[in-house]
């Protein structure tokens, strides 16, 4: 989404790789920690975020006695309330869960249900109590769903993009592609579902809602390791045909895009570009990239990376935009000269950086995993994030832009 933006979130960490977070500002300003610092939201795994206004929610999975459940906690710079369960399902395991927060403090929760017959798609409205509105319900039509991203538009109507297959319920990943589809604010499907396109995609499509219900679906072509995305009107139709996103670049994957709209209802969408060798440990082979698109897919400026330090690995980007245009890009990394994993974050203005990195996990800790991150309309950027030290737990952090400052801070440490 991470719509939320949001940020999708749905951000799979990587072994051996750290989290850094990264400000696009327009104009001078300083990132600085909020809130009570780094807080504990409670045991799980998978974590997921939006916000909007000074509020927002998590979403993770955890335990839940039978497998893994679905589990919610309202957010206000700090933790509002307890997590609830979203899910009713007591067998199999309900994962990768995503959100969609809405002004009016409900939200739409979407998670795979997976079983040993395979794996289908499952959400539910939210209201700004906490109360169920309406039942469960199953949001893809394909034989196989998983890996979810949803996002809404102000009307509260909700887009839903998945990896999807027609063949048999566990079929391998080469015979899933991404699809999309359309609900209104009661969750009734509105037109049909897209298949996008026929080259197999990979296991997490992101998309992004603009305030006039439009929106635009990412993915990875499995095939010739590029970035591809397709934008629709409010309707659900699709604007022109599916266009490529990343340069081409003989032996280079384009990776795990994620996208977000901007304050002028354009799409960023960032992606990991990898030289080869593409295995887990190679080096130096890693960058972030970033390119902005209008709603008829033409591309505003030239691809730009957004990562600085060329010794660290970075990886699996996310985004996230606050109303004033302030551009939250987040990745997973690796201080190689430290030899240690960290959640940094780090601003720059103009494309150059102010200031130092904050590090926003508590030194010593474990390495953060599967960060998510999302924006308020206050300028305030929520994240949480996983650690495992012993017991798998998600952490909770709230970052701000304050536009007097010219250097980053992080009182938390």
């Amino acid at each position: 989404m991470k719509d939320n933006q949001h940020v999708s979130g749905r951000l799979a960490a990587r072994g051996g790789l750290c989290l850094a977070l990264l400000i696009i500002a327009v104009s001078a300003a300083m990132l600085v920690a909020q809130g009570e610092g780094v807080l504990t939201l409670g045991e799980g795994q998978q974590p997921s975020i939006d916000a909007s206004a000074s509020t927002g929610a998590a979403v993770w999975a955890e335990d839940d006695g039978d497998g893994l459940g679905v589990v919610a906690q309202f957010l206000g710079g700090m933790p509002i309330g307890t997590p609830f369960r979203l899910n009713d399902a007591v067998s199999g395991d309900q994962m990768n869960p995503d959100i969609a927060y809405r002004d009016d403090s409900s939200f739409f929760a979407a998670w795979q249900h997976s079983t040993s017959h395979g794996d289908e798609l499952r959400g539910r409205f939210i209201d700004a109590a906490g109360m169920p509105i309406g039942t469960v319900f199953r949001l893809d039509n394909t034989v196989a769903g998983r890996y979810p991203a949803v996002d809404s538009d102000p009307s509260g109507r909700v887009v839903v993009a998945w990896s999807g297959t027609l063949f048999w319920p566990t079929a391998p990943s080469f015979f899933f592609r991404p699809y999309v589809r359309l609900f209104d604010p009661t969750g009734m499907p509105i037109g049909t579902t897209f298949q996008l396109g026929s080259l197999p995609g990979k296991d997490t499509p992101d998309v992004a809602m603009r305030p006039d219900g439009s929106y635009l679906v990412v993915w990875e072509d499995s095939i010739f390791k590029r970035i591809r995305a397709v934008t629709f009107d409010p309707a659900g139709m699709p604007i022109g045909t599916i266009f490529q996103v990343s340069e081409f670049e003989p032996a280079v994957r384009h990776a795990d895009p994620a996208v977000a709209v901007d304050n002028n209802g354009d799409f960023l969408v960032v992606w990991e570009r990898r030289e080869a060798p593409f295995g887990r440990h190679a080096t130096n082979n890693r960058t972030v990239q970033a390119r902005r698109f209008d709603l008829l897919g033409m591309p505003i400026g030239t691809q730009i990376r957004i990562d600085l330090d060329a010794f660290d690995e970075p990886g699996t980007p996310a985004v996230a935009v606050d109303q004033d245009g302030n551009i939250v890009v987040s990745w997973l990394d690796v201080d190689k000269n430290a030899n240690e994993e960290k959640l940094l974050a780090r601003l720059v203005h103009i494309g150059m950086p102010i200031g130092s990195t904050i590090r926003i996990d508590q030194p010593g800790a474990d390495a953060p995993r599967s960060p998510a991150i999302a924006a308020q309309t206050d300028g305030d950027f929520p994240v949480v994030w996983q650690e495992t030290n012993g017991v798998t737990e998600i952490y909770f952090d709230e970052l701000a832009v304050n536009e007097n400052a010219t250097a980053i801070v992080n009182p938390n440490l």
